[in-house]
């Protein structure tokens, strides 16, 4: 009960500063987390679609027969929207914190509305947005590229099965990774790999070096990474090509380099006494 009191005082003090405090979960989900993606991981021949920083990512050159592009996320970069649009597929980007994406194209289809889990004035579903485009009654292969700051945690939980196995590939920022070691948020991290990695290979990763490195132990994690995501019916590899590619490059210029920590790169690669760590709970 004191316990408790001491923790409850040093939130309520945490929390008037800015800063909330929560209780820490095991070390041996890091470890788990680190397992669950190398089990995933394949080799494809990659080219960088898009920009030449941020808003450019590498995926697998297998666009014939994608019907659309869904990109969630717009801002105001869309080279790699544009790409695809001047290859002549149709571009459905939906963003409601603008009011139009940067650049007109006759292949863009822009929804001023955030992807989220219910519907409403200012967002929709994942499911509701394939149906009002119309993809929802085709069978026909789409790409999925989505950086929603958060949220594609809880997007990805809503999209039933049939809709996710329609993305032949999915390039995604996923962030907060550093929560691995929050008791709450290491669920929903293991949970959301666990899923994909049913259907999908991941044939690249590109931490972001917005952030600095996050390190417990020998663990070591950029809290926001890019994953390139394969669906499984296709070509690959057995193994993990080496990282940094050639094609990647810094997201943030003036920052440095974010080099993917080797737990992250080789194969077979331990976090060793990192997963012996456990957080006393208050």
């Amino acid at each position: 009960m004191i316990k408790r009191q001491i923790f409850e005082s040093l939130r309520a003090a945490a929390i008037s500063r800015g800063f909330w405090v929560a209780r820490a979960g095991k070390a041996e989900a890091a470890s788990e987390l680190v397992e669950v993606i190398k089990s995933a991981r394949a080799t494809a021949a990659l080219r960088r679609f898009g920009a030449a920083g941020d808003g450019g990512y590498l995926l697998p050159d297998d666009l014939e027969g994608i019907a659309a592009l869904f990109s969630p996320g717009v801002s105001t970069i869309c080279e790699f929207d544009l790409e695809f649009a001047e290859r002549g597929i149709d571009v459905y980007m939906a963003d409601a914190s603008v009011n139009a994406p940067p650049i007109n194209h006759p292949k863009f289809h822009f929804s001023e509305k955030f992807i989220d889990t219910y519907i409403s004035a200012t967002t929709t579903t994942m499911s509701a947005w394939l149906e009002e485009t119309g993809m929802a009654a085709t069978s026909e292969d789409l790409v999925l590229q989505m950086d929603i700051e958060c949220a594609e945690y809880r997007v990805f939980a809503s999209i039933p099965d049939t809709i996710l196995r329609r993305f032949r590939i999915i390039v995604v920022e996923i962030h907060n990774l550093d929560q691995i070691f929050s008791d709450f948020s290491a669920q929903t991290i293991l949970g959301t790999f666990k899923r994909l990695s049913q259907f999908f290979n991941i044939v690249h990763i590109h931490p972001n070096n917005i952030d600095p490195l996050f390190k417990i132990g020998n663990f070591e994690v950029y809290p926001t990474m890019e994953f390139t995501l394969y669906r499984k019916d296709r070509p690959v590899s057995s193994g993990a090509a080496s990282l940094p590619n050639p094609l990647d490059a810094d997201c943030v210029v003036g920052k440095p380099t974010a080099v993917l920590p080797a737990i992250w790169t080789r194969l077979g690669a331990a976090l060793g006494p990192a997963t012996n760590l456990h957080y006393a709970a208050l």
